[in-house]
């Protein structure tokens, strides 16, 4: 039987959008989207934030950036994320 090979986790990536509505640290703004890159053995860093006026012009930004999938919040997250683009 075939099996998967082991990924080198030293150089594991990952890159994920998350969109915000009315997040703590961006007062007045109303939805916020960070990219977040995950290095395996490391906390997440966030390489870009923009702020919109609109959810609607958030989800293009995520698609024009390549991220195709958007999935929705789980109840473990903070209770401003509204849903996340990989």
């Amino acid at each position: 039987m075939q099996e998967i090979s082991a990924p080198d986790k030293s150089e594991a990536l990952m890159r994920m959008v998350t969109v915000y509505e009315k997040p703590k640290d961006f007062p007045g703004v109303p939805f916020v989207a960070r990219m977040w890159r995950l290095e395996f053995g490391s906390e997440p860093i966030a390489d870009e934030v923009i702020a919109q006026g609109s959810l609607l012009k958030c989800r293009p930004a995520a698609r024009r950036a390549g991220f195709g999938h958007r999935m929705a919040r789980i109840e473990e997250d903070d209770p401003a994320v509204l849903e996340v683009w990989i």
